[in-house]
């Protein structure tokens, strides 16, 4: 129970970023999505019990990048989510 207690504590906190990454515009959403990208491919070895299933502990962060991105398309535009997009698999070749 407890494992669950923290994801949605976690998943609430990255959500609540994500719209506070709004506030800053395309560029802090683009940010967003790279730190989450890159802090995915960091955790993704961490495995987690989630109400009987084995699962690791990056759903969470991918799920916030998507969340980013979706926002980003939404108040800005097709071409910032590309940008975005291109920025994130720029930074994650260089991780």
């Amino acid at each position: 129970m407890l494992n669950e207690l923290i994801f949605l504590c976690h998943s609430a906190l990255v959500a609540s970023t994500a719209l506070l990454l709004l506030w800053f515009g395309t560029a802090g959403l683009t940010a967003g999505i790279c730190l989450f990208s890159i802090l995915s491919n960091l955790l993704v070895t961490k495995q987690i019990t989630l109400l009987g299933f084995e699962t690791i502990s990056t759903d969470v962060f991918t799920i916030g990048a998507v969340f980013c991105l979706n926002l980003l398309q939404e108040h800005f535009g097709k071409a910032a989510a590309k940008r975005a997009i291109y920025c994130s698999f720029a930074l994650l070749l260089i991780y």
